[in-house]
């Protein structure tokens, strides 16, 4: 039960908390807002710097991974056919000479 006294100090710091309430709900849309202009600033800041000529990163040569060097061409796949190939050769005359190393003898019985 709340009494008169209590009625008369509770009724204005209704509107203190309604406003606390506010403002509370307020904060992230606040704090969005002020991302966004910082952004902004940012953005246009950046747009209207100019970049110096003299910034090493825009004087060295960027290099292609598939690039061998200047007017050449490396061509990895080409390398890694050619090592297939060399393999399956190895292989195919190891198996030749263990074929010819082998004596092997053929018996016709008929009777």
């Amino acid at each position: 039960m709340i009494r008169p006294v209590e009625m008369q100090m509770i009724l204005p710091q209704v509107n203190q908390v309604g406003m606390q309430q506010h403002t509370a709900d307020q904060h992230a849309s606040i704090q969005s807002a002020q991302g966004t202009n910082e952004l902004t600033k940012t953005v246009e800041q950046n747009a209207e710097t100019v970049i110096p000529k003299e910034d090493p990163s825009l004087m060295e040569f960027g290099y292609d991974a598939r690039e061998k060097g200047k007017n050449s061409y490396d061509d990895f796949f080409a390398k890694r056919r050619k090592k297939r190939h060399e393999k399956e050769t190895a292989e195919a005359e190891e198996r030749d000479r263990k074929a010819k190393d082998e004596k092997w003898v053929n018996f016709n019985i008929q009777v």
